[in-house]
């Protein structure tokens, strides 16, 4: 909180008067706490927005402040009491821990530093270390037959290789049958035993050629002949 006191043997704010108790540069006997309460209502009755959480510090601290000064004054406390006030001394160390941090954090926030980056993971290399009487030749064998003895997804009989149909050579049948008749359908283009690799790369050959402006493709129904246009 930024409320500053003004008492007999100390003046400024209430986080910087517990800081000198614990550091034992100001005794508690010394401070009037009548005083410091009756500064804090009347800061609360002038300003125009209060904020809870200065009252709920403001409350903390003041609680704590008054079992020091009671524990000061009347050393005859029970044994439990002064066991709960070590407790008490304990919070007010975690709470300046946190008063501090809370600074740290508002000076970062005002100073435009929003960003943290973490501190890099250190990289562990990966090493192979093969056994003990296994060396390049060896490995080499195993790398072999697990290669060999891994079946293919996909066998492709020679004799469909040898069939294959290229683009170019699509193109230049589409050409020359398209100077003789200006329609064709998409059947006449096939060979008298095409396969399917055939048919692909008849489809695709049509599907450039349309893209190029070369020809004009039409299909009145899903299901129907595919029929191929010259374009004049």
């Amino acid at each position: 909180m930024n409320k500053e006191f003004q008492l007999e043997k100390f003046s400024g704010p209430l986080d910087l008067l517990l800081q000198l108790i614990e550091q034992k540069e100001l005794q508690i006997t010394d401070i009037a706490l009548a005083d410091v309460t009756e500064q804090f209502i009347q800061y609360l009755e002038e300003v125009e927005e209060r904020y809870p959480h200065e009252l709920a510090d403001f409350l903390t601290i003041a609680t704590r402040l008054l079992l020091l000064k009671s524990q000061a004054l009347m050393p005859y406390l029970q044994v439990d009491e002064e066991e709960d006030l070590g407790d008490l001394e304990v919070q007010l160390k975690m709470y300046r821990k946190y008063v501090d941090a809370m600074r740290g954090i508002e000076d970062l926030l005002a100073a435009g530093k929003v960003l943290h980056p973490r501190k890099a993971f250190k990289s562990q290399e990966v090493v192979f270390r093969p056994p003990e009487g296994v060396g390049p030749d060896q490995l080499r064998e195993y790398f072999v037959d697990v290669l060999q003895s891994l079946e293919p997804i996909v066998r492709i009989p020679r004799s469909a290789v040898e069939k294959v149909v290229s683009l170019r050579e699509k193109f230049t049948q589409i050409h020359d049958l398209l100077k003789n008749n200006a329609t064709l359908v998409f059947a006449e283009l096939m060979s008298e035993n095409a396969d399917r690799a055939e048919v692909v790369v008849t489809f695709l050959a049509l599907l450039e050629l349309v893209k190029q402006q070369s020809i004009y493709v039409r299909q009145e129904t899903p299901l129907a002949e595919i029929v191929i246009e010259r374009v004049s």
